[in-house]
């Protein structure tokens, strides 16, 4: 068939068009994007667009191995922070895979300190791992950057995981004050 053709000569280009246009059943597609991939199709505009279609496909894990993949190709700070958060993002939300997810938010942090995007994720990864030292730690490193409704409510938070979790009633109290 054309897909074999286009696939054993990598010709990327016509095989990605038929697979954005096409009709054919999702298996058939997920097989066809996969063997791009196994080929070792290094175009970074290709990838793109087999990204965006196992997004489509909602095949993520397929989405973050091409998302990773092009990672390694990124050099400039705002694409690798763009990329290290669309991974996050979909470790946590769609794979369920927190400690990936981390990994990914806290090299959006190191890039992006200020990177709300980041920080919700990794807010959201420490209350539900009740790493309360750690979530009250990156709550103190934000209050600066978020807006003044948030800020309360970061400041009653660190209250409240003092208090409740971390067993320290004296800095609770400091936090209720501030």
């Amino acid at each position: 068939s054309l897909s074999r053709i286009c696939l054993k000569g990598k010709h990327w280009e016509p095989l990605v068009d038929i697979l954005e246009q096409s009709d054919h059943e999702r298996e058939w597609r997920l097989r066809v994007a996969r063997g791009i991939i196994e080929e070792g199709c290094g175009v970074v505009v290709v990838l793109n667009r087999l990204r965006d279609v196992f997004r489509e496909l909602e095949s993520f894990d397929d989405f973050a191995k091409v998302e990773e993949l092009l990672l390694s190709f990124e050099s400039g700070r705002d694409e690798r922070v763009s990329r290290c958060s669309s991974l996050g993002t979909v470790y946590l939300d769609k794979l369920n895979d927190p400690g990936r997810a981390r990994e990914y938010y806290d090299k959006v942090l190191e890039l992006d300190p200020k990177d709300e995007i980041a920080f919700h994720g990794l807010r959201k990864i420490f209350r539900v791992g009740h790493f309360w030292e750690r979530l009250r730690e990156l709550n103190e490193a934000f209050l600066d950057v978020v807006p003044e409704m948030e800020r309360l409510e970061l400041l009653i938070e660190i209250r409240d995981i003092l208090s409740d979790n971390l067993n320290e009633p004296e800095l609770a109290f400091i936090a209720a004050c501030r």
